[in-house]
């Protein structure tokens, strides 16, 4: 058993030369009665933009509690002088076979011993990543210099490519993952099995990183890790059961593993939209690691959603403040401020987004959204084609771009753009809204009634609209009792939904019941 010098923690493990913590060297310690916890490794996690940060990471290894020990030590009876006599020849036979043995058993230790050094060293870059961004460039740096003497060293490769991937260095971030997927085309152990179901997930291969993952946790079935990974690898597969079953495993297995908290905290904010759950996980994350820069940005996202904007603009203040040159923590602030209608400083938060990182299609989008807003389309419309051009898969800008053609009233155009969107993305309800609009101007109702039903299949909490333009169907079909009804379910969606009172105001006036369309009015203009 070893304990660190600096914490006072101690190990179990009495390979690792290193605190798992902050990096001083072990010495030994005793402690019969210790049931440990071991820190294993960390990784890093992306929200699920998520690109996922790291936190910390422990395995629970249990202790000897009753350590051997040598039996006190009592001096033999020597043989006789004749006893030794004869004895010399064969130990002068024996000397020889002595030194073989000496030999192999000190070149087998100094392996050994380098063997320990060398996992140790692993765990420790891991557990260093665990500890936040600011790590990241050691971490670059010792594994690093670890393969230039070692080059196929796939584990330090690992590390590496998740300290890239936390300093937002993702094209060396995704080469080093590359370079484990091809070393270890046949891996063995635990650790080399969660290494290559990392690089997968990284390199967009959920189906093997899963079936990887898997294989480690047969071999170790508390190694937190492969745990981790595997529900990254089944969310982006969007199989959210598994992957909220696995977060809680790795939870079960370690509750200080930070990045569990944290992308289960971004399930919750862009999933079930169960805000206070999410709050709760991403405070755990923050608490467990208070420079946790990516905690930040996904709580201050789950605040944007509750509208409590002033906390949200704070907890991205704080990203910027541990990480000033992460884009995305621009591109969110401003989206605080394009909800609250000050597009001259949400377009000012992701021209600096972009600034920082000039391939950022998703603040290109954003910032179109913002230009949209303003009246200036056409900027908008360059700003989509831009974020389309930078990532052809980025299904927002194409519902975005679907938008403008509505506008300009080119209904097949735009009908076009968002069945891309939708191929891309089928969950993807604003988009099954616009394709509905441009539907109901073209006079197909039928295909219109489908897509708004689907959009609201998809986001009820966020259905008020689409509720509203299924009943504009209705009205127009002169069946005002069912116009009536979603009317007053977008009412209860969105009580301040003015557009819905209004419309069922004409309807209450279509069926002669003018009480109701006067208390319809009033509430417009009290809205207003």
């Amino acid at each position: 058993m070893k304990k660190c010098p600096t914490c006072n923690r101690t190990y179990a493990d009495d390979t690792l030369r290193f605190c798992l913590d902050d990096g001083s060297i072990l010495s030994a310690a005793y402690d019969p009665q210790a049931v440990q916890r071991m820190p294993r490794q960390s990784g890093d996690s992306q929200p699920t933009e998520v690109l996922l940060r790291s936190g910390k990471a422990a395995d629970t290894i249990q202790s000897r509690l009753n350590p051997t020990m040598a039996s006190p030590f009592v001096e033999p009876i020597g043989p006789s002088r004749r006893d030794q006599a004869r004895g010399w020849p064969w130990l002068l036979l024996s000397v020889p076979i002595i030194l073989v043995l000496l030999i192999a058993v000190l070149g087998g230790g100094f392996w050994l011993v380098m063997t320990m050094i060398k996992g140790g060293a692993e765990k420790r870059w891991l557990a260093m990543l665990a500890r936040g961004q600011v790590n990241a460039p050691t971490v670059v740096r010792e594994t690093t210099a670890e393969l230039v003497s070692n080059p196929r060293n796939a584990l330090a490769l690992r590390a590496r490519s998740g300290a890239y991937y936390v300093s937002n260095e993702s094209d060396q971030g995704k080469r080093d993952a590359e370079e484990v997927e091809r070393l270890l085309a046949s891996a063995a152990g635990a650790e080399e099995y969660e290494a290559r179901c990392y690089a997968r997930w990284r390199l967009g291969k959920p189906e093997l990183a899963v079936s990887d993952c898997t294989r480690a946790i047969e071999l170790d079935r508390k190694f937190v890790w492969p745990y981790h990974n595997r529900a990254n690898a089944y969310n982006d597969r969007r199989d959210y059961p598994n992957a909220i079953t696995d977060w809680n495993k790795a939870i079960e297995i370690d509750s200080k593993f930070a990045p569990a908290y944290n992308n289960r905290g971004v399930y919750y904010t862009n999933n079930t939209r169960d805000y206070d759950r999410a709050l709760s996980d991403l405070g755990k994350a923050i608490e467990i690691d208070p420079q946790y820069a990516a905690a930040y940005s996904a709580r201050g996202n789950a605040y944007v959603y509750k509208r409590d904007y002033d906390h949200a603009i704070a907890d991205f203040n704080k990203n910027m403040e541990l990480d000033p040159h992460d884009a995305r923590a621009y591109n969110y602030r401003g989206h605080v401020y394009f909800f609250k209608q000050d597009y001259t400083q949400a377009i000012a938060d992701y021209n600096k987004a972009i600034e920082l990182n000039p391939r950022f299609a998703w603040a290109y989008d954003n910032r179109g959204n913002a230009y949209y807003y303003m009246g200036q389309k056409d900027r908008a419309l360059s700003d989509f084609n831009e974020a389309i051009r930078i990532d052809s898969q980025w299904s927002w800008a194409y519902q975005d771009r679907g938008n403008i053609y509505y506008d300009r009233k080119d209904y097949d155009r735009a009908i076009a753009e968002y069945d891309k969107a939708i191929e891309l993305n089928p969950q993807l309800a604003w988009a099954y809204n616009g394709r509905g609009l441009s539907y109901y101007y073209k006079g197909n109702l039928d295909q219109a009634v489908a897509d708004y039903n689907k959009a609201i299949e998809l986001d009820p909490q966020e259905a008020a609209a689409f509720y509203n333009n299924r009943g504009n169907v209705s009205y127009l079909r002169k069946d005002y009792g069912r116009a009536i009804a979603d009317y007053s379910k977008a009412i209860e969606v969105n009580p301040r939904y003015v557009l819905a009172y209004g419309n069922r105001a004409n309807a209450y006036q279509a069926i002669g019941d003018r009480s109701s369309a006067a208390a319809d009015r009033q509430k417009v203009n009290e809205l207003k």
